[in-house]
């Protein structure tokens, strides 16, 4: 397994248990923010805090027997300074029986009431989200149950790290994974597990729980009062490839080139929050290749080959040069919001603000922006006047976009329809999102 300057990453065997133990006591019980707003909002006793102690490393016995687990080793003092103790759980309508999760938690049954609340929480959240439900062609799936890190180390990327191991190995050494997804609890984990793909599916606010009384249960968890279930699964695997998605930056560099992209910043952070990468199509003669097909033909990584190939496939379905007798579009490449901030219209704005500038091209007016890439920042195809701007609309969310900005849907594909690895795309996307859509709009 990988190491850095500070520590490395390997893998947990029974001698570690004792130290993960009492390292999780430390460092994920006493922090985890539903556990620690519980313990804080109710008056509980040493022998209370004790048994709260037991019962969770009760059940983290349990797991670890049965489940992999991540530690990051400090290499001076040699000590664990980071742990994720992951789930592997499969899928009741592929396999009969109780399967190992089930049992560690069936045969664990909390004792402390404080406890007993806690996991009634996140059973809920999680029967919520139903996952299976969502990717029921899943046969397994991984959790990250707990992630903790040092608090004398935290900054330094470690909790980035120790879930990018994880999603390596479900990825690579568990056969009919079908996705990987955590319940994250704090600002900061949904950070780092968002700059490795995963995105929410499910978000919960921690202060809508009452008690009996009408009370608020989690008072004083703001501003960590959002809980998120969060996964990654992709058609193509990117991440299991560590150079893939430096290829498709690539990708995204050549269409900023052409200077008609368009970004969201938050306003109060400055940080980006959406973009859209928008790209100069120009028509070609048959002998040429087009943008796209020198684009994967420069890459190596199996997974960014096939995420071009896949864009290649739609756009080959129809001639949208001859059917709108153009001889150049406006593509909307790549369409992408934080998961945190959807359901903000955000990525509604930035396919109306692409609109806008594509219209501002059609009517003459200089409006592209060069970027500077690698100390140059002249731009591309500068002359080049769009008559109709595209898209490939793979989701549910942006296809709604599409349909409320005007575009024609020009033709649907099933996800049934791709493969990669031997498995088709839908498979691994899941029931939510069943096709994709190629869409057009003449500009006027």
């Amino acid at each position: 397994m990988e190491s850095n300057n500070l520590c490395i990453f390997k893998w947990a065997n029974d001698s570690h248990l004792p130290e993960i133990l009492s390292f999780l006591h430390e460092n994920f019980d006493k922090e985890e923010i539903m556990l620690k707003s519980l313990k804080d909002n109710n008056s509980i006793t040493i022998e209370e805090e004790e048994s709260m102690k037991i019962d969770h490393e009760r059940l983290i016995r349990a797991i670890f027997n049965f489940s992999p687990c991540i530690i990051a080793i400090e290499k001076s003092l040699k000590k664990i300074i980071g742990v994720n103790l992951m789930i592997v759980s499969k899928n009741s309508k592929f396999h009969d029986g109780i399967d190992g999760v089930s049992a560690a938690f069936t045969n664990n049954p909390p004792a402390n009431r404080l406890m007993k609340q806690y996991f009634n929480y996140l059973s809920e959240i999680s029967e919520k989200a139903n996952l299976y439900g969502k990717f029921s062609n899943s046969k397994v799936a991984v959790e990250f149950y707990a992630i903790a890190v040092d608090k004398n180390y935290r900054r330094k990327g470690l909790s980035k790290s120790l879930m990018a191991a994880g999603i390596f190995f479900a990825k690579n050494s568990i056969p009919n994974v079908g996705f990987i997804f955590g319940v994250y609890t704090s600002l900061y984990s949904k950070k780092a597990a968002e700059k490795l793909g995963l995105k929410s599916v499910m978000d919960v606010d921690l202060l809508n729980y009452r008690d009996d009384n009408g009370q608020p249960i989690f008072q004083d968890t703001p501003p960590h009062n959002i809980v998120s279930v969060m996964n990654v699964c992709k058609a193509v695997d990117l991440l299991s490839e560590p150079s893939a998605s430096k290829e498709l930056e690539e990708l995204c560099l050549d269409a900023a080139k052409d200077g008609v992209s368009v970004v969201a910043v938050d306003t109060n952070s400055r940080k980006v929050v959406g973009v859209a990468f928008n790209k100069i199509q120009l028509l070609k003669n048959s002998s040429e290749k087009s943008s796209f097909e020198i684009l994967r033909d420069n890459c190596k990584c199996k997974s960014s080959k096939a995420l071009i190939d896949f864009m290649i496939n739609i756009d080959a379905r129809i001639d949208l040069f001859k059917r709108y007798n153009t001889d150049c579009i406006f593509e909307i490449m790549f369409l992408a919001t934080l998961p945190s901030y959807q359901k903000c219209r955000i990525g509604e704005l930035l396919v109306t603000s692409s609109i806008k500038i594509a219209d501002e091209l059609k009517k003459g007016n200089p409006v592209k922006t060069p970027i500077t890439i690698n100390d140059v920042n002249i731009i591309e195809n500068q002359k080049k006047i769009p008559n109709v701007i595209s898209a490939i609309m793979t989701s549910n969310y942006s296809q709604k976009i599409a349909t409320k900005c005007g575009f024609e849907n020009l033709f649907s594909l099933s996800y049934d329809e791709f493969h990669f690895n031997n498995k088709v795309f839908s498979e691994k996307i899941g029931d939510e999102h069943r096709n994709c859509i190629l869409v057009a709009k003449k500009l006027s």
